[in-house]
């Protein structure tokens, strides 16, 4: 009964969006024709998340913050009650070892991925990239010495303690950039900074490549957080039960992009960077494009407070069974 409902409210909220590629304005439009010349930022989803509504992306940026703070929180605890450190497992568990062929490619990986990393954290105001973007590919950097098997390496060049202070600094950095515009007299996130002369240039958008930077800083740091605490915790991927709902809850939530990208698409239109083409090119929709990030951050600490949570039920109790767990709770 309840999921017919829930089916009929869906599809009545359905009934009245647009036609696929018959984008009705006028957000999206009223932006790309200003976005460049206000902010000097050629790309204009990065001038909506960094400077129309910065305030939203520094509470996703908190809630991605919060999130990772409480998986390290909840997995912590976990291991002080078993009295054993990750780094002890590691030691003592007995797995095949790395093939030569994967550390040499992993490793050979790790430097070009940073500066990857680094170009999108420091051009959203240039290019299709950003702080989140970056950052993500920054914390893959570490993830690559952890695939080519050096685990104890993964661990000491992520210390829990400077990881910690590190996401700090980047989440409260972007909040600082907003009390600094306070104490010159604008408003919060205001844009203080002299705006380049070339729109594009890296130095072209103000604080907009300052704010996309600590978003980098702090994003990485919590994904190389999560992913530290997580190491080391096997088997439980395997399960059918809870990791089973979780991955399905995702899939769920991933279909939202395609509903967010749609409704902004328009038939003939370029994506919203205007860098190399005339400012009046036809573009879909910049603001469901950030819409659309929103989504993906939300999702991502969402999905690891879940998993945290399905590791402290599979050590607590042995089973990741919505209906064992039930029952051991009665």
């Amino acid at each position: 009964m309840a999921v017919g409902r829930f089916l009929a409210f869906y599809l009545w909220g359905l009934v009245r969006l647009p036609g696929f590629g018959h984008y009705p304005g006028p957000h999206g439009d009223i932006i790309n024709a200003i976005a460049v010349p206000q902010t000097h930022a050629t790309g204009v989803v990065s001038a909506v998340n960094f400077e129309y509504r910065a305030f939203d992306t520094l509470g996703e940026e908190f809630i991605l913050f919060i999130a990772a703070t409480g998986v390290a929180t909840v997995l912590r605890h976990l291991r002080a009650e078993h009295d054993t450190s990750a780094v002890d497992e590691a030691r003592n568990r007995d797995v095949p070892a790395t093939s030569d062929a994967i550390q040499m490619v992993t490793l050979a990986l790790i430097g070009p991925t940073v500066v990857v990393g680094w170009y999108l954290a420091s051009h959203a105001q240039t290019s299709p990239s950003g702080g989140f973007q970056g950052g993500i590919v920054l914390a893959t950097a570490f993830v690559l010495v952890y695939l080519a098997g050096q685990f104890l390496v993964f661990k000491r060049l992520s210390p829990v303690a400077l990881t910690d202070a590190i996401e700090a600094i980047g989440a409260g950095s972007f909040a600082a950039v907003g009390l600094a515009a306070l104490a010159m007299g604008a408003a919060y996130l205001t844009n203080i900074l002299p705006l380049g002369a070339t729109p594009g240039a890296v130095n072209s958008a103000g604080t907009i490549a300052l704010i996309s930077f600590f978003v980098g800083v702090e994003v990485s740091a919590a994904f190389i957080l999560i992913i530290g605490e997580r190491v080391g915790l096997y088997g439980i991927i395997t399960s059918r039960h809870l990791v089973h709902q979780i991955v399905c809850l995702i899939v769920v939530q991933s279909s939202t992009y395609i509903l967010l990208l749609g409704v902004g698409y328009k038939t003939g239109a370029v994506a919203p960077y205007f860098y190399d083409i005339p400012l009046n090119t036809p573009a879909v929709d910049p603001v469901v494009q950030a819409l659309a990030l929103t989504d993906v951050v939300v999702e991502a600490a969402v999905t690891a407070l879940l998993l945290a949570f399905a590791v402290q039920a599979h050590k607590r109790f042995g089973t990741l069974d919505p209906e064992e767990l039930r029952q051991l709770q009665g």
